[in-house]
């Protein structure tokens, strides 16, 4: 009832209205964008509007410029993370990767799942959501190929490999038609500038990340059937995961291929 209150007496522009100076603030920038992931998971505040999408923005663009080591700032992350890993169902964030771009990458994951409308989808390519998503793709990606598979926990390299597939998910959402009559032109935009960006950087990505997921897949299958049984069951889960990354990453390739 409380969400339902908010938004229909527009209570939520009002509150964010009064945050427009949070993203100068480095533990508010961070605090308010933790708001906004919250309020995307309901699909009664999914639908954001032109503003709220502006600040989004705005938040990763000033977070650039954040003081890690701000005392409030450092108290704020360790507040929000407690909360995290006590209040929210699901493994999303990790410690290496928590900010305001990553929070905010997260909240674009929700909303893309509701059919946002042409406009949105323009002005987040427009302030440059695109590009902070590609950069995250590829960022993840270069960690991941500058270590040794062996280096991460599972648990660890889950996190990090289904962040991946979300955001390459989202990116093929943003590329797709919604349930409106979607004009080819904003299509067509759309497709080519994911596709050309930084020099069509994305498919570099997508190409070394499944290389990757190859190669782990191969891995796991390898290994010794006399394995525990416990471990046995993590393995498969992890050959299920990269089996299902591989097919993530071919489905968004054969979009991009289809209109280069």
């Amino acid at each position: 009832s409380f969400r339902m209150h908010i938004q229909t007496e527009s209570a939520l522009e009002r509150i964010f209205n009064l945050l427009k100076d949070a993203p100068d603030i480095p533990s508010l920038n961070l605090c308010t964008a933790f708001i906004l992931y919250i309020l995307s998971s309901d699909i009664l505040t999914s639908q954001m509007n032109s503003d709220i999408i502006h600040l989004m923005l705005d938040l990763i663009n000033k977070s650039s410029s954040i003081n890690i080591n701000d005392q409030e700032y450092k108290k704020m992350k360790e507040r929000i993370l407690i909360l995290n890993n006590k209040s929210l169902p699901d493994d999303i964030f990790y410690e290496e990767r928590f900010n305001t771009c990553d929070i905010i990458l997260e909240t674009f994951v929700n909303i893309s799942h509701n059919n946002l409308n042409e406009s949105s989808k323009d002005e987040i390519r427009i302030l440059g959501g695109f590009d902070q998503i590609i950069n995250a793709v590829y960022s993840i990606i270069q960690d991941l190929s500058n270590n040794d598979i062996e280096c991460y926990s599972l648990s660890s390299l889950s996190l990090r490999y289904k962040k991946l597939c979300r955001f390459i998910n989202m990116l093929e959402e943003f590329s797709n038609e919604n349930s409106e009559q979607s004009s080819t032109l904003h299509l067509d935009i759309n497709r080519m500038y994911i596709a050309q960006y930084n020099q069509y950087s994305l498919f570099h990505s997508l190409s070394k990340f499944l290389d990757l997921s190859l190669i782990w897949l191969q891995q796991y299958l390898s290994i010794n059937e006399s394995s525990a049984i416990g471990t046995d069951i993590k393995n498969l889960n992890m050959r299920h995961l990269f089996r299902d990354g591989c097919k993530t990453i071919m489905s968004i390739l054969v979009i991009f291929t289809n209109d280069c």
